[in-house]
């Protein structure tokens, strides 16, 4: 935009200027003339931009806000050199737990303005929802990686679609799915069996909790999405059973094309790329990458084909079967068991969603499947750390449970959602380690600092990240397409606007001074502002609120149920790494030792 409105100020100058001259000059000239002024000018815009307005000019240049400033970065660095993602906001919302807005700078002195009331994330997410937008290049990575869903929507569209897919993971149909997660949970179990028989003793395995409930979550969504059993766990126990170790396989482009990778180690192509990798699909947002000859990118290239590929195979096998049995009359709406079949359904002749393309069907699934996966692996990782570390804690729960079941001994998910210290414990895990997070930082922001450190080290020494695209985040970014207020502060057209969510779940003027703990038991007796749902934000609120949570809590209840029933976390083994700048609150290598308990 700066661009534009130096280059129209310059030509219309250059024309005034010939104008009122008695001598005209040449088209050489004339062109010689614009781009000076145009130079000049620009550059003195970009410094107003860059180096006064923030400081003299700026109406939120009064907000409470860090000062240990760089003077052309702001606060970028200290986002990079921070141990987790959380960190810097978290910090100042204790510096400032009143402040309804906090400012602080980014790259080049940008403005930003992150919601710390209760009232000002509420009109963030709720009143002006629809005002505001994800920036442009956040939908560019993510259309990128998950294609053409309701993730990277806007406005009536994303109103039109969210609605289609709300009958899909509405509290009735995930009923229908409690089934297949008690069945998944069970397999859970039957993988620790394994990993404890492995052992020289044959009584404490070693479980690594990451790469486990990420199967456990990849096989339920494989089911519930696709309508067919991926079957990691299972293969993974086999894997125990015969003395191996691994429980996930590198997917590599050089295999022989006759070896077909199973549907994790594709997944784990896009979604769990090396910090290299990471850097190409940023880059590649702003310019074009994937066609370099990297390991990298042929690692992605082809892990993104073959997924697309499959799902489309799927997809249209699907819709031919729907149509076949229909026009055949044969077909029963009652009987579709699946994300999958229900969107095929609705896009029959007459149905809601007649005539939608294929590139969103693909990415409306691959973003469910996304969406579902990593998140709840995640925060089920996080629990077997709090139990591995605070024994009380798993005490009580472990009691809850087996004095419940032993009263229930086949409990359905109802009955086992009435537990109140299984709850607590359920959301004071989600409240200290909310899993998801959708930052994708701009160009300038992460990935430069990244690629001048990668420079230094090859990026195949370089750990892996697993990335998830979902509105279960701990941070989200938006941009107002028009003029909005956040809790009685006028904010102009394009502000960049940060809700980081782990403020209000551990500011403590909500939550009291033992905010860090993890106490199970402060959800027994809630204040009125812990109540709040903008209090607890875990899984975002308003129109975006995160389209599975009633799946993720069914998840992680039933699964927490049936191996606290029969497990024991004796300790952590592997502490975990919590990389940042990052995608996702992620235990990355965590480890936990587990044992059986009595004779269950």
């Amino acid at each position: 935009m700066d661009v534009l409105t130096c280059a129209a100020l310059s030509l219309g100058e250059v024309q005034l200027a010939n104008g009122l001259s008695k001598t005209k000059s040449g088209t050489v000239q004339l062109a010689s003339n614009a781009a000076i002024l145009f130079l000049g000018q620009y550059l003195l815009l970009k410094f107003y931009r860059v180096f006064l307005f923030h400081r003299y000019f700026s109406p939120f240049r009064h907000l409470p806000g860090p000062k240990d400033n760089h003077f052309l970065f702001g606060q970028s660095i200290n986002f990079i050199r921070s141990e987790s993602p959380n960190d810097l906001y978290i910090k100042w919302m204790k510096q400032w737990p009143d402040a309804p807005i906090i400012r602080y700078l980014g790259v080049f002195n940008r403005e930003v303005l992150v919601v710390n009331s209760l009232t000002s994330y509420k009109n963030l997410v709720q009143t002006n929802c629809y005002a505001l937008a994800k920036p442009g290049w956040w939908r560019g990575v993510t259309r990128d990686i998950v294609g053409d869903g309701i993730i990277v929507m806007e406005g009536e569209e994303h109103r039109t679609h969210r609605k289609m897919l709300s009958g899909i993971l509405s509290a009735p149909s995930v009923k229908k799915l409690e089934p297949v997660v008690w069945e998944k949970a069970r397999e859970v179990g039957r993988l620790f069996d394994s990993a404890i028989a492995a052992t020289p003793d044959g009584k404490t395995g070693v479980i690594p909790s990451s790469d486990t409930f990420s199967m456990f979550t990849l096989d339920i969504m494989g089911r519930i999405t696709l309508g067919f059993d991926m079957n990691h766990l299972g293969s993974t126990a086999e894997a125990y059973q015969q003395g191996k170790s691994e429980t996930s396989h590198s997917y590599s482009p050089s295999s022989s094309k006759e070896i077909q990778p199973t549907f994790h180690e594709a997944y784990m192509s896009l979604f769990g790329q090396s910090d290299f990798g990471n850097l190409l699909m940023f880059v590649n947002a702003y310019f074009p990458v994937r066609w370099l000859p990297f390991e990298a990118n042929r690692i992605y290239v082809r892990g993104a084909k073959w997924i697309n590929r499959t799902l489309l195979s799927i997809i249209r096998k699907r819709q031919e079967e729907v149509r076949r049995d229909t026009e055949a009359g044969k077909y029963e709406k009652q009987n579709s068991r699946d994300m999958l079949t229900f969107l095929v359904e609705e896009t029959l002749p007459g149905g809601p969603a007649e005539g939608l393309k294929e590139n969103h069907f693909l990415g409306h699934i691959l973003q469910l499947m996304a969406g579902g996966v990593d998140t709840t692996a995640s925060m089920i990782s996080w629990s077997s750390y709090v139990m591995a570390k605070h024994h009380d804690i798993q005490d009580k729960l472990q009691a809850e449970i087996l004095d419940f079941l032993s009263r229930v001994p086949e409990p359905t998910y109802p009955d086992i959602d009435t537990l109140p210290y299984l709850n607590g414990f359920v959301k004071e895990v989600l409240r200290l380690y909310c899993p998801g997070k959708t930052i994708l930082p701009p160009f300038w922001f992460d990935v430069l600092p990244r690629y001048l450190a990668l420079l230094h080290q090859p990026p195949w020494a370089k750990s892996c990240h697993l990335l998830i695209l979902s509105e279960t985040a701990t941070t989200i970014h938006r941009q107002a397409l028009q003029a909005i207020v956040l809790d009685g502060l006028p904010v102009p057209q394009g502000t960049e606007i940060d809700a980081a969510f782990a403020m209000p779940m551990r500011n403590p003027l909500i939550w009291g001074d033992d905010a860090e703990q993890v106490r199970p038991e402060r959800w027994l007796h809630l204040t009125a502002a812990q109540k709040s749902p903008y209090a607890f934000p875990c899984f975002n609120n308003g129109p975006r609120m995160c389209i599975g949570k009633n799946l993720a809590y069914l998840e992680m209840k039933v699964v927490l149920v049936e191996i606290v029933r029969q497990y024991r976390f004796v300790g952590v083994v592997t502490e975990p790494k919590i990389t940042s700048p990052s995608l996702l609150l992620h235990g990355h290598g965590l480890e936990v030792s587990v044992e059986r308990i009595g004779n269950a």
